[in-house]
């Protein structure tokens, strides 16, 4: 017995020593490739360094700019831009792999495309002396095997080879960068919930930590989590096309004179968010929309909308659901008294 338990001490001891090593070189191994990749990366840089961006293509320049912690898009018109979107393109060409070098001041820039190239793309940042650094980028044609593209970086000497998915990393359209967000608000920050549908008026409010429907029923015992999810499906809901510029539609075209749906977010200072949905979008699962005071028609998820409809008639619906529950409950309770007063008639008959 006690040979037993050594035995599996040993083996205990043994396991955990592997599984340690496992880790250890598992890590190890991870930050070898991690440097190794780094090496490779085509830009060193930080994205809160990062100050504008330009992206010129044949035709087309879209220029970004930083301003404090927020994007501005200068160019081709002044737009907000998305944060979200902006950051995760910065790392996404941060992350581009540069191969092997093809040569050294090479005297004809044509055969590689580079006399005029498909992108050019420009970054400024912030170096280490407070001083802007710009650093610009050509991209030319893809090599024979079509497996990477011809590349150099302005001023420098060296023509390289540049990953296959670089020109779709670095060239994207200017709805790609534009803010997207439709309500600006925090969902901690939402203390009313309305959504008006033809006859169908849907009043929720936030009381203390909880939240109670006070049309088209009113009632208090709903479930949390149902109005968090439909308030959670709200903030979610984002531009998918914008109707401006050359695709400009007017409002009343829209149908958002007298729009079909209106939903609308108080925060907890008053301010309110409205957006208006319209007519639908045609060969598109979309409809037409804006935000109430502005003219900027742009299109919304369809689905998502109906989808919230049908979200509020569930929660309005609880409270004739929980009543029915009451009323099935009562009736069982009053059979089983029925059914302990027969019991108790039946024992009394027999006693006389």
């Amino acid at each position: 017995m006690a040979q037993t338990k050594i035995k599996n001490k040993k083996l205990i001891y043994t396991t955990a020593v592997f599984l340690l090593l496992l880790v250890y070189f598992l890590v190890f191994e991870t930050r070898i490739e991690q440097k190794e990749k780094s090496k490779n990366n085509l830009f060193d840089y930080t994205i809160a360094d990062v100050k504008t961006v330009e992206i010129q293509t044949s035709g087309r320049v879209i220029r970004l700019e930083r301003v404090m912690n927020d994007w501005l898009i200068r160019k081709p018109r002044e737009l907000k831009g998305s944060k979200p979107d902006i950051d995760a393109y910065l790392y996404d060409v941060k992350d581009l792999q540069k191969d092997k070098v093809i040569g050294k001041n090479l005297p004809d820039l044509n055969l590689y495309g580079l006399k005029t190239p498909k992108i050019v793309f420009r970054i400024w940042t912030t170096a280490r002396k407070n001083e802007d650094q710009l650093l610009t980028l050509n991209l030319g044609e893809q090599n024979p095997d079509k497996s990477a593209y011809y590349a150099k970086f302005e001023n420098q000497p060296e023509i390289f080879l540049l990953e296959i998915k670089a020109e779709s990393t670095l060239d994207r359209e200017l709805f790609f960068f534009r803010d997207k967000e439709v309500f600006q608000v925090k969902s901690g920050d939402v203390k009313q919930i309305t959504c008006n549908q033809e006859a169908l008026n849907y009043e929720l409010n936030l009381e203390g930590q909880s939240w109670i429907i006070n049309s088209p029923v009113s009632y208090s015992n709903l479930n949390q989590a149902d109005v968090k999810k439909v308030l959670g499906n709200i903030l979610d809901i984002s531009i998918k096309k914008f109707f401006d510029d050359k695709d400009a539609v007017p409002v009343p075209d829209a149908g958002l004179l007298s729009p079909n749906i209106r939903i609308k977010l108080v925060d907890n200072k008053n301010k309110a968010f409205t957006l208006l949905a319209g007519r639908e979008i045609r060969n598109e699962n979309q409809y037409y929309a804006r935000l109430e005071n502005a003219n900027l028609v742009f299109g919304i998820d369809k689905t998502i909308v109906n989808d919230l409809v049908r979200d509020l008639q569930k929660i309005a619906d609880k409270k004739k659901e929980d009543e029915k529950k009451l009323e099935e409950q009562k009736k069982k309770e009053l059979e089983k008294q029925l059914k302990e007063a027969k019991k108790k008639g039946k024992k009394d008959d027999k006693k006389k």
